[in-house]
């Protein structure tokens, strides 16, 4: 395809795309009703997160040794870990 026929079908072409980003001259906004405020009701509550608190290796809240000892070797065998450190 010649230069001149890539900008006529450009040319063309721009009209419709252009058609098709518009919303149409009747659109209006549907509204919405928002509370003003939220009620929590029961049995929910607020939570307290109590994110800065430290609690040590996920993996020790299961109690479970053969778990303790994969992850230690995990971490003794992390080339990553062991260029950083």
């Amino acid at each position: 395809m010649s230069r001149s026929k890539h900008w006529r079908l450009a040319l063309a072409a721009a009209p419709v795309l252009l058609a098709g980003c518009a919303a149409g001259p009747d659109y209006s906004r549907p509204s919405v009703d928002v509370p003003v405020s939220w009620k929590v009701e029961a049995p929910w509550r607020e939570s307290t997160p109590n994110d800065g608190t430290p609690k040590g290796p996920w993996w020790q809240r299961f109690g479970d040794s053969q778990l303790d000892a994969l992850e230690r070797r995990a971490m003794e065998g992390n080339a990553t870990l062991a260029a950083a450190g």
